[in-house]
């Protein structure tokens, strides 16, 4: 037989128990609306208009040039200089 201190304690344990797994589950009951962590055909276009950089950032109207040689003469005829971005290893870390 358990000493009635351990079996009111072990009560009390499998009590918070339920109610622990109740409150989860109403909790995911409420949640009906479309979550955006989850992609569904629901809610793809919050998702995807959260993830789309804003319209008007500064560097898309920096004239930018692939070539040094096209870059340095457009810098020389209207006095300008020439700033230079150089990564050396791997393209997605940088080294």
């Amino acid at each position: 037989m358990m000493p009635a201190k351990f079996r009111w304690s072990a009560w009390g344990v499998v009590v918070a128990g339920f109610i622990g797994l109740a409150g989860t589950v109403v909790s995911q009951e409420k949640s009906e609306a479309p979550s955006l962590n989850h992609l569904a055909d629901a809610n793809f276009l919050a998702i995807f208009d959260a993830l789309q950089p804003p319209k008007g950032e500064a560097w898309k109207s920096i004239p930018w040039h692939i070539s040094i040689v096209e870059a340095a003469q457009q810098a020389e005829k209207e006095g300008k200089p020439v700033f230079l971005w150089q990564a050396d290893g791997w393209p997605l870390g940088c080294g």
